[in-house]
């Protein structure tokens, strides 16, 4: 099947790695702010940003920010229209599942107004692992090369089963993964099926559900064994930053310092 889509813009990062995964990373023209895996993604253009500085705010204001944002149903995100004219992209790739991870669905339509004509645009909106290697497939095949998308979907599969493997018969830690610090959010989706398969057990979160706040009182109470860390849009760094900071204002964790 041949494609007449060679012009690529991404709207988030997670559909930006998929393009590279595919190998189109030749396509690709232009990435958020936030696309940075791989690393090559950095060097693609910029054609969105976000209306504020995250790097300039704690959790809890940026949490104060997003939140009065959606409450006056306005965006979190600029689109550059100048780069968009200049890029004069042929496919749009965004999603439905989150209004703070990445451009609404309705900016499309700034996209279009900018060049002039409607755009085709691809819609991601997975809530679990087999999903999400269904849409890997189904953007390959819009993109003309399905057997691109059945290679990536057996070499990703196959890895999988190997972390299965590897863990099949150890000791089952309860794990809490947490997605964002101040104020806490688990990490449902996707996220609970991924600790299974690595060899633990999600306690506060179950699969396919949608995150939801929480507090430090109710982690600290189901004991975990692991807590991970992943708040959207942190590096290692700064995610360890924060915790340390939250911790001298909440009761301790067991086991963690």
């Amino acid at each position: 099947m041949s494609s007449s889509f060679y012009r690529v813009c991404s709207l988030l990062p997670s559909a930006t790695t998929m393009m590279f995964e595919l190998g189109f990373e030749d396509r690709l023209v232009g990435v958020t702010h936030e696309c940075d895996q791989p690393p090559e993604a950095q060097l693609k253009d910029k054609i969105v940003r976000c209306k504020f500085d995250p790097a300039a705010l704690a959790s809890d204001a940026i949490d104060s920010a997003v939140s009065s944002s959606l409450k006056a149903n306005e965006s979190l995100y600029i689109i550059d229209t100048d780069k968009i004219k200049q890029l004069q992209p042929d496919l749009v790739l965004t999603q439905d599942l989150c209004s703070v991870c990445s451009l609404a669905i309705a900016q499309i339509d700034e996209i279009n107004a900018a060049l002039g004509r409607p755009v085709r645009t691809f819609v991601s909106s997975p809530h679990d692992i087999g999903s999400m290697l269904a849409d890997l497939c189904a953007l390959a095949d819009l993109l003309g090369e399905h057997d691109r998308g059945m290679a990536a979907r057996d070499r990703l599969t196959s890895r999988l089963a190997r972390v299965k493997e590897r863990v099949s018969g150890a000791e089952r830690p309860r794990v809490v993964c947490v997605e964002w610090l101040d104020p806490v959010y688990n990490a449902g989706h996707w996220v609970p099926e991924m600790v299974d398969a690595a060899g633990g057990t999600e306690h506060l979160a179950a699969p396919r559900e949608y995150s939801v706040r929480m507090t430090w009182d109710q982690i600290a109470s189901s004991e975990p064994h692991v807590l991970v860390l992943m708040p959207c849009g942190f590096d290692v760094a700064r995610a360890e930053r924060e915790f340390h900071a939250l911790l001298t204002q909440h009761p301790p964790l067991p086991g963690i310092d």
